[in-house]
């Protein structure tokens, strides 16, 4: 069968991944981004793309402006993005992986901006990732082990602009870490919470206030960090 390489909104065509592509009819759809408002200096511009649906491979690939930017020729495989991430992050992180064989540094520095809107959402306010970052661990919103996670994307990130710092040699194989990475911190900061509310909403009041009591009556120290994650609110 003669190769009928992928089109924008084409119903039929060969799949864009090295791996895959089997010929066959796509499913389409259109994903809107609309920002979040949160106030005019931390709203983000309304932006979207269309993704067409492989029907062999079951993966999509992803259009912006009628333009195919994931898989590209040349695209490394990353990891499936974390459909709870922020759609703003989401858009960065797909562009990294169009560009990480190419680029390490600049999806790398990509990345890094991902993460930094991934944590200023979270906090609900305009500040630096460093800053985000100290306040969601000593504010217990995330563990120790997720900070050490979100310090590494971040100085790697800013690494990524002083050519002196970087080993072209490991990029390459290391970049996919770090994207491995932002889906451990979304994880942790926007899933978790999102399927232990989901939970809890298939108990009726009644069972949950016992369970709460029957909590309150074990001894235990405990420390009052003022602050709980807003996605469990």
């Amino acid at each position: 069968m003669k190769f009928v390489p992928p089109s924008f909104r084409g119903n039929a065509f060969n799949c864009p991944y090295p791996e895959c592509q089997v010929y066959g009819y796509q499913d389409w759809q259109t994903i809107l981004f609309c920002g979040q408002e949160k106030g005019d200096e931390f709203s983000y511009p309304g932006r979207g793309y269309d993704v067409s649906l492989c029907p062999s491979c079951q993966k999509h690939a992803f259009w912006y402006e009628e333009t195919l930017i994931f898989p590209i020729e040349g695209a490394l495989e990353i990891p499936n993005v974390n459909e709870d991430m922020p759609e703003s992050a989401m858009i960065d992180y797909l562009e990294a992986g169009t560009i990480a064989n190419k680029s390490p540094r600049s999806a790398a520095a990509l990345l890094r901006l991902a993460i930094e809107k991934i944590c200023t959402e979270n906090r609900g306010k305009k500040e630096s990732l460093n800053t985000a970052i100290g306040a969601l661990f000593s504010e217990g919103v995330i563990s120790r082990s997720v900070k050490e996670s979100l310090d590494l994307l971040r100085l790697t990130g800013n690494d990524a602009v002083h050519v002196s710092r970087i080993d072209t040699d490991r990029d390459v194989n290391h970049v996919i870490l770090l994207f491995e990475l932002v889906n451990e911190v979304v994880e942790d900061l926007y899933t978790r919470p999102r399927l232990k509310k989901e939970l809890f909403e298939k108990f009726p009041q009644t069972q949950l206030d016992k369970s709460r009591n029957e909590i309150v009556k074990i001894p235990y120290k405990t420390i009052d960090t003022g602050r709980q994650n807003p996605h469990l609110q």
